[in-house]
């Protein structure tokens, strides 16, 4: 049997669900390994204190999940313990299955590609993922991440399929991220959706989105491409803040912070927009304004340097509506330790990440363009960008483009340095202050080309 190397985009795809935290602070992963079908994959390590070498293997347990099923005998050559870790990972590969189960109760597995439901009530882009050849790569990933995942309300697969899939898809996202994040999940508790665990600091993380709006059956959503300039900029001042609100107030109503769970928590909302297609990709610079409270203007002084000031907002009205700003400053606010969104969390990244480990055909072409924040302290508008994803040069972080926005009136904050190499937003002393990365998107759009 063949044994492969692997980078760690496409481990991560396998199995990084599986690893613990703790494992980083005892170990150093060096180098990782693969049958040809995957059944078996290999981590080499150092030990961190004595700095001796050796292998682990995973196998698939009973439900479907890699764990391991051999630690292999130390040395302090790593030669000696790669070359050793290949030769195991090729026997296990030619051991039966239940030679990998660990002797605990089966997981069901969440098999959410295979219909459940009628299908005429199958969700138009849920058919799309499901069936066309240019979403293999966000299959591959789905599919991989299943086994760990739980489904705690047991309605994932029906809603994914049907009326819910961007929420589940949004659901999915923020399992990954946080992981990503070296998180760890506690599901005992139907809500909020995540008690999550960071080396001993614990929060709660509760999802949400921007949905349409439905009147007798019929999506009633204005179309901004058809607006002049000022409906325009009513609509970003003004339609997108209410929007917010409406995701955002949902989640208030029902006081979270009251479980015996929860009390003395941090609670985060995540919050992604679906209420129109493609509405992540322009509509992300709305939210920090009506969190805050806040409007923004960037004019030019005499000698040529960028002023940007801010101004408080009372409200926010479209079309006999009327909600306050400010959702940080509302009762009930001071629960919720922040809001966090990332404009890039959607199907189009699970394609992309397929892409970076190895998943899909060779024959797709895939551009990633969008806005991206402009560092030049000077610059009053975003860069633009146009990337081509292919296997070879895509190495996307789950978290690329996350937003955390932080309560100036918590009553529990949250640890900042769980998010510290993304981007980061406080409001001190009556100054907005935003931490960005390098590469920070604004909105983007994911295209795949299929040959003729």
């Amino acid at each position: 049997m063949t044994v492969k190397q692997i980078d760690l985009r496409r481990f991560n795809i396998l199995s990084a669900y599986t690893r613990k935290p703790s494992a980083f602070l005892l170990s150093e992963e060096l180098a990782y390994y693969s049958s040809e079908n995957d059944k078996v994959i290999g981590i080499l390590i150092r030990d961190r204190i004595d700095k001796d070498f050796t292998g682990i293997v995973l196998g698939k347990d009973e439900s479907h999940q890699y764990r391991c099923v051999e630690v292999r005998k130390f040395t302090s050559s790593q030669d000696s313990a790669r070359l050793d870790l290949i030769s195991a990972v090729s026997e296990w590969c030619l051991k039966p299955d239940i030679d990998f189960y660990q002797g605990e109760p089966p997981k069901p597995l969440l098999d959410v590609f295979l219909p459940v439901v009628d299908p005429s009530s199958l969700n138009p882009s849920f058919l799309s993922v499901a069936s066309q050849y240019t979403f293999t790569p966000a299959r591959c990933v789905i599919e991989n991440m299943m086994p760990f995942f739980q489904d705690v309300d047991g309605n994932f697969v029906q809603q994914f399929q049907t009326h819910a899939f961007d929420a589940r898809i949004w659901e999915l996202y923020l399992f990954a991220a946080l992981t990503e994040l070296n998180i760890t999940f506690d599901r005992r508790f139907n809500a909020p959706d995540y008690l999550c665990d960071y080396f001993g600091l614990e929060f709660f993380v509760e999802a949400t989105t921007v949905n349409p709006t439905i009147r007798n059956g019929i999506v009633v959503e204005p179309d901004p491409r058809s607006m002049g300039t000022s409906e325009l900029k009513a609509y970003f001042m003004d339609y997108m803040p209410i929007k917010w609100g409406s995701a955002l107030y949902s989640k208030l109503a029902k006081k979270y912070w009251e479980l015996p769970h929860v009390i003395g928590k941090p609670i985060v909302l995540a919050v992604q927009d679906f209420h129109i297609p493609h509405s992540m990709s322009f509509s992300s610079g709305t939210l920090m304004p009506y969190l805050y409270g806040l409007r923004f203007n960037a004019l030019y002084d005499a000698t040529g340097n960028l002023i940007v000031s801010d101004e408080k907002r009372e409200s926010h009205s479209w079309d006999g509506k009327t909600i306050p700003s400010g959702f940080f400053y509302q009762p009930g606010c001071e629960y919720i330790s922040a809001v966090i969104s990332n404009p890039l969390g959607t199907i189009s990244k699970f394609n992309r990440m397929g892409v970076g480990a190895g998943f899909g055909r060779d024959d797709v072409r895939m551009l990633f363009t969008g806005t991206k924040h402009d560092h030049d302290p000077n610059a009053s508008v975003p860069l633009k960008f146009a990337l081509e994803v292919t296997r070879d040069n895509w190495d996307e972080p789950w978290c690329g483009g996350l937003n955390v926005f932080h309560n100036p009136n918590a009553r529990h904050p949250v640890e900042p340095s769980i998010f510290n190499e993304y981007a980061q937003h406080f409001y001190e002393d009556g100054r907005l202050r935003s931490y960005l990365p390098k590469f920070h998107p604004y909105g983007a759009m994911c295209i795949s080309l299929v040959p003729k």
